[in-house]
Order: C-alpha cells, then structure tokens, then sequence
C-alpha cells in the first residue's frame, strides 16, 4: 500500500476513534456521578474507549500532521506510515 493511502487510512481510523472518544465523554457527563462504579457498564465502556485512544497508532496530532503532509505532497517517512 502506498504511503499515502496508509496516511489516508490511519488518519480515518484515528478521526473515527475520536469521535468515539468524545461520544463516550458526552455520555459519561451525562450519567452523572453513578457512571463512576464499577458496577455500572458505562464505566467499563468509557474505561475501554479511553484506553483505546492511547494506542501509539491512533495518535491524533500524529495522523493529523501525516494526513497533511500527504495532501500537501511532503514525502513521508515509511517507517512512521
């Protein structure tokens, strides 16, 4: 795959992991104080997506500046794509 299709790739799973991110926060806000336990699910799906957008992978500035390097025609190191 070219370097800038994998740019293209991670920076979409990485966009799609913040979303979900942010979806997650709004819903823990929501909840209120309860959500805290550990007896209530939203706890353990919020606890998941949090750790999940911590993967070296999905790093938004990272993805960010490879995404726009590659629509601005920078070459890119493969090692980082």
């Amino acid at each position: 795959m070219a370097s800038n299709a994998r740019a293209q790739v991670r920076w979409y799973a990485t966009y799609a992991n913040e979303l979900c991110l942010r979806a997650t926060n709004r819903l823990l806000a929501g909840a209120g104080a309860g959500a805290a336990h550990d007896r209530n699910p939203i706890q353990r799906l919020v606890r998941d997506i949090s750790t999940g957008a911590r993967h070296a992978m999905i790093d938004f500035d990272t993805a960010a500046r490879l995404q726009g390097k590659s629509l601005l025609g920078v070459e890119l190191d493969e090692a980082r794509t």
